[in-house]
């Protein structure tokens, strides 16, 4: 008997492989560290500074003069600083009614985050996109003046099973009449056409830019023909 595999045994993760690194974080380059922190510490004195002012101008009950009565003041919208410390770095937060944001100075970066979490992700060691040969090579194609940038490291190869798998469930849902030796032949030359075209990809990258007056937007895949 001959029996013809007409769907994948295999099982999809609804896990989110890049959960790890979900967040948002502002990383700025700079040429002082010691300017950098004290810039900072002005900027949040001042936003401190400035909230007190607003508050206690504000009146904390009775007639407005419009015939309204205010609304009391209420301490929770004062900003309150604080330090600790994540990942071995000093990092400064400002906390206002639940939300703020938390800054540090690191390796001559000012690194911002809106979440102590996102913080932490962001001070976090390992591997670097700007330690990437492949990020490196591509940012030399790029022009000045970037708006935004995207970059994709050469994709994982599937194996050729993996491929056959996929393939046999696509064919398994077509109402094709071929025989058995037919589809074979058919599937045979799909998984040699897909290995061969994955192999040959390469880094992915993509910009917009303004030039000339216009705002350009670009993608490069890196595909070697040869």
């Amino acid at each position: 008997a001959v029996s013809f595999k007409t769907a994948s045994s295999a099982k999809a993760d609804p896990s989110d492989p890049m959960a790890a690194l979900a967040g948002t974080a502002l990383f700025v380059k700079t040429t002082d560290e010691t300017a950098a922190k004290a810039g900072m510490t002005q900027l949040v004195d001042a936003i401190i500074e400035q909230a007190a002012n607003v508050s206690s101008a504000l009146p904390s009950s009775g007639n407005t003069g419009a015939g309204k009565i205010a609304k009391p003041k209420t301490a929770a919208s004062k900003p309150v600083k604080a330090t600790l410390t994540l990942e071995g770095t000093e990092v400064t937060s400002l906390i206002s009614e639940g939300s703020g944001v938390w800054y540090a100075v690191k390796n001559s970066t000012l690194i911002m985050a809106f979440s102590e979490a996102d913080m932490k992700r962001a001070l976090v060691g390992g591997p670097r996109l700007a330690d990437d040969a492949g990020f490196k090579a591509n940012m030399t194609k790029m022009p000045a003046n970037l708006s935004s940038l995207s970059y994709g490291p050469k994709p994982a190869v599937m194996t050729r099973l993996e491929i056959r798998q996929q393939v046999e469930t696509v064919m398994a849902t077509s109402s094709s009449n071929m025989s058995l030796v037919q589809r074979n032949k058919l599937t045979t030359g799909l998984v040699d056409f897909v290995d061969n075209i994955q192999k040959r990809f390469g880094t992915s990258s993509g910009y917009t830019a303004f030039q000339n007056g216009k705002i350009v937007t670009k993608g490069l895949q890196e595909v070697n023909w040869k």
